[in-house]
């Protein structure tokens, strides 16, 4: 493992921007609804990705704060595991939303993606 400098494989979805409601270090960015108010959220793209906030930035993040402590890839590691974790709670909310009950979450052989199924 290394410290090589890659870019961090986000997928654009905006979820890690629609779910920053409870970070403290956040509160003057947030709406009512708990959704980053630099979302765009037809785009799903920051308005303001060029100057975004560190805490906004997985490597500048991670080489101001903890590139002593632990891998980049450790890290990243890290940040895919809360995007799968924030996009499985969307999942559940989305179809609670609609009007089904979440009933099993399986996870896709070969893969770190989700099948859901619902019971109504």
């Amino acid at each position: 493992m290394s410290n090589e400098k890659k870019n961090f494989p986000c997928e654009r979805c905006g979820i890690c921007c629609r779910n920053i409601g409870n970070a403290y270090f956040a509160k003057e960015m947030v709406l009512p609804n708990g959704v980053c108010n630099h979302l765009d959220e037809e785009s799903n793209l920051c308005r303001i990705y060029s100057t975004r906030p560190i805490f906004c930035n997985v490597e500048a993040f991670y080489d101001k704060y903890l590139i002593k402590k632990m891998t980049r890839e450790e890290f990243y590691r890290q940040n895919k595991d809360a995007c799968r974790k924030f996009q499985e709670l969307d999942i559940l909310r989305t179809a609670k939303a609609g009007g089904f009950r979440y009933h099993q979450l399986m996870p896709q052989k070969n893969s770190r993606s989700y099948k859901v199924s619902f019971d109504g």
